[in-house]
């Protein structure tokens, strides 16, 4: 069978589906022909539905995959109908995390033949093209969703696959990894496991695990296997399969996983086979609770150059009463100190426009962040996904328009209804995070910086959308260069098309910044 994965990750940063390279993998070691069309605007193919169709139509696919998250599942539904349209002959399956919560919805859409909740490899997806394959649908496999003349009807999802039990091999030619080794500066994105231990209550892992142990009828979470990793052997040797492939272009291996210590014995061994292989620096997540002092050593030893961690708000009380993280201030500070003492970078994750913030909690998030002194800062915009704990507080609270529904993302302007004042400040203060970090580092920033932002703030709105709101960027960028001239830290926004980035320019630093 011939088969065609597409995967939306246009409007948003570059990136790479490990998921989508495991299922390209054994699709292709059952005997089945694997192409992929990267949505992406860097990647030559921007959001144009009937372009995209009309391509799907030339490769003539027997089986078009899609894969998609929330922010892009407008664009799914609208293509789907496309699709079908242009080779009505194709069979369209879609999976991904949306499918995975909503696949009732995703079912009924026009175009879709099927859809499929929870994970796809360790053969599943395989099996459901081999049935294809001899013109059957499988209504009665585990995690298979259909329209029929009865409606919508599905199946439980399958349990989590055992990352453990053999190893995951990926397909690294999937992708067109050398253009988005450059797009990342270097930064090659590896995964170690999967699942989270937290539950957050904006976070799809907590919905996630809910609906395993609904469909499972798990009695524990404990007992479901959730939080999972490959072995060290098996990441090592994916690592290695990737440098093989492009050698130098590699500046960074960067891992993406939600929750990367999940044990120190494990983390311990795979940082000892690490050392041991590679020369090149080392990124992860964590939460600040795995962090202590010779989790920070170790790392720094191995060549890990940055952690990221979640703070999110710099309020406690939103942390605790919104988005279920509990913890005072003081636990992120030992945290962000037991790395910066071992000498290693810290990227802090925070964002705006949370529901139940105050004006208060916002600088707050910014001092915070500004306090901590991060090495990099990302800044991004609450955005409700479908059926977690927030989303739901939202919608009883009236809080939820119909842009949540549209085109969109974390990284965009929020889709919540607030005060004409508050979403004016949202919106504007996109292109000024830089700015509001620095009016709380010492020396000129909270003189100068607090007069780009109370400007900012009171820009009439014609003048704004006249022009004034990039004059006033430019002004704040010329700021950046005089203030940088002597020699104090101060934070900059240095890739244009990632304005969510800011990195922190420190003389003091221990280990530089890479390609910047």
């Amino acid at each position: 069978m011939r088969v065609l994965f597409v995967w939306f990750n246009f409007d948003c940063p570059v990136g790479f589906s490990h998921g989508l390279a495991v299922l390209s993998h054994e699709l292709k070691a059952a005997g089945h022909s694997v192409g992929l069309l990267h949505l992406n605007e860097a990647m030559g193919t921007p959001w144009n539905p009937s372009s995209i169709a009309q391509t799907i139509h030339r490769k003539n696919p027997d089986i078009v995959g899609f894969s998609f998250g929330t922010n892009h599942a407008w664009a799914a539904r609208e293509l789907a109908a496309a699709v079908k349209r242009a080779l009505p002959g194709a069979v369209l399956v879609c999976g991904g995390i949306h499918a995975t919560i909503v696949p009732e919805e995703v079912a009924a859409w026009e175009g879709v033949d099927l859809a499929f909740a929870g994970e796809a490899d360790d053969h599943r997806l395989a099996a459901i093209v081999e049935s294809l394959g001899r013109g059957s649908v499988p209504v009665g496999a585990p995690g298979v969703w259909t329209l029929g003349r009865r409606g919508v009807r599905g199946n439980p999802m399958p349990p989590p696959v055992d990352l453990g039990a053999a190893p995951r091999r990926a397909d690294l030619d999937l992708f067109d990894h050398r253009r988005i080794l450059e797009l990342k500066r270097g930064y090659a994105d590896a995964i170690s496991g999967r699942g989270c231990a937290y539950r957050c209550t904006y976070c799809h892992n907590q919905l996630l695990r809910s609906r395993y142990l609904r469909d499972l009828r798990c009695p524990r979470a404990g007992d479901l296997g959730y939080v999972r990793k490959r072995s060290v052997e098996d990441v090592i040797a994916e690592l290695a399969g990737m440098r093989k492939r492009h050698g130098a272009r590699i500046k960074v291996f960067s891992f993406t996983d939600d929750m990367f210590i999940t044990g120190k014995r494990w983390f311990y061994e795979f940082l000892d086979a690490y050392r041991a292989s590679f020369d090149q620096p080392l990124v992860f997540c964590s939460t600040v609770h795995q962090i202590d002092d010779e989790v920070a050593r170790r790392a720094a030893g191995a060549g890990v150059y940055m952690v990221r961690l979640g703070v999110e708000s710099g309020s406690p009380r939103i942390r605790r009463e919104v988005l279920g993280r509990p913890g005072p201030n003081d636990t992120i500070r030992r945290a962000v100190g037991a790395l910066r003492a071992a000498g290693v970078n810290v990227l802090t994750f925070n964002m705006l426009a949370i529901p139940g913030e105050r004006m208060s909690d916002v600088w707050a998030t910014f001092r915070f962040a500004a306090d901590l002194r991060a090495d990099a800062v990302q800044v991004s915009v609450f955005w409700p996904y479908p059926h977690t704990a927030l989303y739901e507080l939202c919608r009883s609270r009236g809080l939820l328009t119909d842009r949540v529904a549209l085109r969109g993302n974390y990284l965009s302007v929020s889709p919540l209804s607030w005060p004409p004042g508050r979403a004016r400040f949202y919106n504007r203060i996109r292109a000024f995070y830089a700015a509001a970090l620095n009016r709380f580092l010492p020396g000129p920033g909270p003189t100068r910086f607090g007069a780009v932002l109370r400007d900012m703030a009171a820009m009439p709105e014609d003048e704004w959308a006249g022009g004034g709101a990039g004059a006033l960027a430019a002004h704040a960028r010329r700021l950046e260069k005089d203030v940088g001239r002597r020699g104090v830290a101060l934070y900059t926004t240095p890739f244009p098309e990632r304005p969510d980035i800011l990195l922190l320019r420190d003389p003091e630093r221990a280990r530089p910044l890479i390609n910047v």
